[in-house]
C-alpha cells in the first residue's frame, strides 16, 4: 500500500493521468479543468499560481498537457503566467481572447503551436492561426466544436483558466473533469476563485482519486452525468 505522505514519482503520475479518455455521449472530447488552489480557495498568490504550486504539481500539469494534445486558456492567463514554447512539439495551445491584445512576437506564437480563439470582428495579424466563433465576442460552444480537430483520438481538452473562461464553460455545462491540486496554504485577501461569475449553476462531481505528495493533495473529480474518465 502506498504511504499516505509519500512523494509522487513519474510512474504514479503517468498511471493517474495518462489513461485514454473516451468521447462524451454527445461525441465531443472531454474538457478537463486543471487548477491549483489554496485551502481557502485562492488560485493565485501575489497574482500568480506559482506560489501555490510545487514540483509534483508541475509534473502533473505537464503530464496532463502531454496527454491532452490541446490546451485551452484565456489570454489574461497567457500574459500573467508568461506562456512560452510548449515542451511537446505536437501540443496545440488555444488562446481565447476578445481584445486580441497579445504578444504576437513572443515565444508561444513564434512556436507555431498556438491558435487564437476569437470572434469574426477581431483584427489579427495575417500569420496568426485562428478559430472564429461568434460575431463580436467569443461563442465558447462554437469554439469548442471547432477545437475538436486539434484533439487526438482518446485525448481531451485541457482547460487552464482563468476564472472568467472557466465560468463561461461551466455556464454552458462543458466542464467534465476537474483536476485540482490543494496547496497546504491559507492565503486570504481578495484572491480569485477557480470560477468567477454572477450566476450560480450547480454540477455534481464524484471523486475519482485523492493522492498526496507531501502536504499537497492531488484530486480528480468526474461529472456524475457523463462517463468521462
Amino acid at each position: 500500500m502506498r504511504d499516505e505522505f509519500a512523494f509522487l514519482n513519474d510512474a504514479e503520475v503517468a498511471a493517474l493521468y495518462t489513461h485514454p479518455r473516451p468521447p462524451m455521449r454527445n461525441g465531443r472530447s472531454p474538457i478537463e479543468l486543471c487548477m491549483v488552489a489554496s485551502l481557502d480557495g485562492s488560485i493565485a498568490l501575489d497574482g500568480l499560481s506559482g506560489g501555490l504550486s510545487n514540483s509534483a504539481d508541475l509534473k502533473v500539469l505537464s503530464t496532463l498537457r502531454s496527454a491532452s494534445g490541446c490546451v485551452l486558456v484565456a489570454a489574461g492567463t497567457v500574459r500573467s503566467e508568461r506562456y512560452g514554447t510548449p515542451a511537446r512539439p505536437d501540443l496545440t495551445v488555444a488562446v481565447v481572447t476578445n481584445s486580441c491584445n497579445l504578444d504576437w512576437d513572443g515565444p508561444l506564437f513564434s512556436s507555431g503551436q498556438a491558435i487564437v480563439v476569437t470572434h469574426s470582428s477581431a483584427d489579427l495579424p495575417s500569420h496568426i492561426r485562428s478559430i472564429r466563433a461568434g460575431e463580436t465576442s467569443v461563442d465558447i460552444t462554437l469554439a469548442v466544436e471547432q477545437l475538436q480537430q486539434y484533439v487526438p483520438q482518446q485525448g481531451f481538452i485541457q482547460l487552464e483558466g482563468g476564472p472568467t473562461l472557466n465560468a463561461s464553460l461551466h455556464q454552458h455545462d462543458l466542464i467534465d473533469v476537474v483536476n485540482l491540486t490543494l496547496s497546504p496554504q491559507l492565503v486570504g485577501g481578495p484572491g480569485q476563485r477557480m470560477i468567477e461569475s454572477s450566476v450560480e449553476l450547480t454540477q455534481k462531481f464524484r471523486l475519482q482519486h485523492a493522492v498526496s505528495d507531501g502536504d499537497c493533495l492531488f484530486t480528480r473529480w468526474v461529472r456524475h452525468s457523463e462517463a468521462a474518465s
